[in-house]
């Protein structure tokens, strides 16, 4: 009820939430959605920590925007 994540990963103490988003450039692909998207992975980033026991946690929220013959660009801290 609270959205998906794409990924979701660790890099020392920080949670990395991810969206990932594939149109046929990658502008398009970074602003699929926005500021929508930001506000359901965030969402679903609270409910994540909280069913994990996760309390103060030091988050990034990431973009991977990926466009035809799979060019790829990776946005740290997109929102």
């Amino acid at each position: 009820p609270w959205g998906e994540i794409d990924l979701i990963a660790r890099r020392v103490k920080t949670i990395i939430f991810v969206e990932v988003k594939a149109r046929p450039t990658l502008e398009e692909s970074f602003y699929a959605g926005q500021p929508q998207q930001a506000a359901r992975i965030t969402r679903a980033a609270g409910h994540f920590c909280a069913r994990s026991g996760i309390n103060d946690p030091d988050c990034r929220f990431d973009v991977i925007a990926v466009a035809k013959l799979w060019r790829i660009h990776h946005i740290r801290g997109a929102f």
